[in-house]
């Protein structure tokens, strides 16, 4: 009999006949963790050699156990590399692994697939963010195709890049997981991956790395983050380092529910561009990409909270950021709130406040939406410079509903508004006007802005900007100045209750009054003897414009019409004839 399953207790397990050995053979070495001190002699108290925890787990890989579990708290040290054979689940049953500075090579390496590790804490001793020695804590740098590694409450601290799963160019690693980790303190990132697809990193912390706390450097498809922290990542360098960095154009990922804060670079960066290996430097190879970054928080971080940008000049070879989302996040605390230079972005449901500078900052950025985001008391570096959000050189930008409010809303708990710091120089700013166009506001909320401008298109008068469509409709803007709104054919705006309407071109700062008008067909009775009548109009204040029709043949007398904020007043000279009298009439203002 081969291969034959056999069942006792309900516990599956594979037919020892197929392998040649008894049951009680079996079940004696199921029982690994004495099995390690019994047969192979380690003592598990950091006395054991590299060669002998190698050579017991080799031995045991080889007749025919895939799982094998240490006793309690071990801890080694290792001196050279220490390699998990293929296809093993190593559980270390929270083993220190202490790696002294003499070693010259990741500590511990993945054969091949199927590899799963569990419990395991690894420390590099006395660390050094500047010595770049190129040790790696646990690396795949294979060249084959891997499938299925797995990481389970690994506790990684101070080498080169914490875990680093890297098959050469092209190969590939597919379908790794890591659940409940931490990778600190590393001279690069503290978890890096690239060549990579299906990736799951999930509550995993990533903090004082020296480069990022979570880095796709190349070729990464189908990474999902599920929150953890990726914080205090900040290079002593440079200072530059980003709490996720999806770099060089990842795709097809989700970030939710992920905490970055105080990274000396960005919150959570996503770019395409700077691909620097020529393999991925061709139009087929650099699509557009899609990113999801949902429900995240990114706060007090040197740059930005969010970064969706290309930063190098955009080619064939360094296409732009594409088909980026952001739904329901919030940054606070950084230079900008969310930073754009892409294409196809939307952002939905985010909270941006008390950022140093803007709340939102788009760059030549193109097809943009921003819809519902409460873009609150920003520009906390100096007060009155910068703009909610600004649109520098953009198309096809619609902003959407939403509130953009630049006062400190602490004072406006006074409610009588006497102390109230006013941050927002503008709700929202259109700079670099040649190359904007098609610009929609449509009716956010803008209020305490220092300016008397609610949207302010800079530079609105250079010469050729009038056939520019840049429409703008808000609310109410109380005693601002009309002439101080700008925008294009086709906007509006409200002030103190009334609509006011664009009719001319960008360059004009004329904006008309909408006329409301109220209309109807009325029934009179007259006595033959009354010589005035009313008609109630509905519009609240006198009426500017009027009009009225009799219908009936006593309604034609002679007459005179005068207004008042509730009625029409009809005034005969001669009381009209008994019967009803009928006007058609029409009231404006």
């Amino acid at each position: 009999m081969t291969g034959v399953l056999l069942y006792k207790g309900g516990k599956q397990m594979t037919d020892l006949i197929s392998r040649g050995m008894s049951k009680k053979n079996q079940d004696s070495i199921d029982n690994t963790a004495a099995v390690l001190k019994s047969k192979y002699k380690l003592k598990c108290n950091g006395t054991d050699s590299v060669d002998s925890l190698q050579s017991a787990l080799d031995d045991l890989k080889n007749i025919g156990y895939n799982k094998i579990v240490f006793p309690p708290s071990p801890s080694f040290y290792l001196t050279k590399s220490l390699t998990i054979p293929e296809g093993l689940t190593l559980d270390l049953n929270g083993a220190s692994i202490t790696v002294i500075n003499s070693i010259s090579e990741s500590p511990i390496k993945i054969a091949g697939s199927n590899t799963k590790i569990k419990n395991l804490k690894l420390i590099h001793e006395n660390r050094n963010y500047n010595a770049k020695s190129g040790v790696e804590g646990i690396e795949f740098k294979g060249s084959k195709n891997v499938d299925n590694l797995f990481f389970y409450n690994i506790k990684v601290e101070g080498f080169e890049n914490g875990i680093n799963i890297y098959p050469r160019d092209g190969y590939a690693a597919n379908n790794i997981k890591f659940f409940n980790c931490e990778t600190n303190y590393a001279e690069m990132a503290g978890l890096n991956v690239a060549n990579v697809s299906n990736v799951i990193v999930q509550n995993h912390n990533a903090f004082y790395n020296a480069l990022d706390g979570f880095k796709t450097t190349k070729n990464a498809i189908g990474v999902r983050v599920y929150g953890g922290s990726f914080s205090n990542n900040v290079n002593p360098v440079d200072t530059y380092a980003d709490g996720i960095d999806l770099y060089a154009g990842a795709s097809d990922c989700i970030i939710h529910g992920a905490v970055c804060e105080s990274n000396g670079g960005v919150g959570i960066h996503t770019m395409n561009g700077e691909l620097h290996d020529s393999t991925y430097q061709t139009p087929a190879l650099s699509p557009v990409k899609h990113v999801v970054i949902d429900g995240c928080i990114s706060k007090n971080n040197t740059v930005s909270g969010f970064d969706a940008v290309t930063k190098l000049t955009v080619s064939a070879t360094s296409p732009y950021v594409s088909k980026v989302i952001f739904k329901g996040c919030i940054a606070y605390g950084n230079q900008h709130g969310i930073n754009l230079l892409g294409r196809n972005i939307i952002l939905s449901d985010c909270i941006l406040s008390q950022n140093k500078k803007h709340g939102v900052l788009a760059t030549k950025t193109t097809l943009v939406e921003i819809n519902n985001c409460k873009v609150l008391n920003n520009s906390t570096e100096a007060a009155g410079t910068y703009a909610g959000i600004c649109l520098d050189g953009c198309t096809y930008v619609k902003v959407n509903s939403g509130t953009i409010d630049g006062a400190d809303s602490d004072t406006l708990q006074n409610q009588d508004g006497s102390a109230l710091t006013k941050y927002h120089k503008y709700g929202i700013e259109v700079k670099n006007t040649e190359t904007s166009d098609y610009i929609e506001v449509n009716n956010p909320t803008i209020l305490n802005f220092t300016d008397t401008r609610g949207v302010y298109v800079n530079n609105f008068a250079v010469a050729g900007n009038d056939s520019k469509k840049i429409v703008v409709k808000i609310g109410d803007v109380g005693t601002n100045p009309l002439n101080n709104q700008i925008g294009s054919l086709g906007s509006e705006l409200y002030r103190n209750g009334r609509k006011y309407l664009k009719k001319t071109g960008l360059n004009s700062v004329e904006w008309d009054l909408e006329l409301r008008t109220k209309e109807g067909s009325t029934n009179l009775t007259a006595d033959g003897t009354a010589t005035t009548f009313t008609i109630p109009h509905g519009l609240g204040v006198s009426p500017t414009r009027y009009n009225l029709i009799p219908k009936t043949a006593n309604a034609a007398g002679n007459h005179y019409v005068a207004t008042s904020a509730t009625n029409l007043i009809i005034y005969f000279l001669t009381a009209p004839s008994a019967g009803t009298l009928t006007f058609q009439w029409e009231a404006s203002v």
